[in-house]
């Protein structure tokens, strides 16, 4: 499954110890793309272990690319504090 492959590797990304996590994400996301209720908030938990994590589902994120803001669709977001 593509969609798992590409956030695991973007969670292997994730460096040293955190100690809290912000996950935002797209409803467009979750089950129409992972096919199974709840396995990208799985992913993202299990990456940050044992620090907690919350998160948001929203319609949209906007955030600045090449110098602009841009409309981001199916986008995840991962605030490790």
């Amino acid at each position: 499954d593509l969609a798992r492959e590409d956030l695991s590797r973007a969670l292997a990304g994730v460096s040293g110890p955190a100690s809290a996590g912000l996950y935002l994400s797209s409803f467009a996301r979750g089950r129409a793309l992972f096919q199974h209720p709840g396995l990208e908030s799985a992913l993202v938990a299990s990456a940050l272990a044992p620090a907690p994590l919350a998160g948001l589902f929203g319609s949209f994120e906007i955030a600045p690319l090449a110098g602009s803001l841009e409309h981001l669709a199916h986008a995840g977001v991962l605030v490790a504090i």
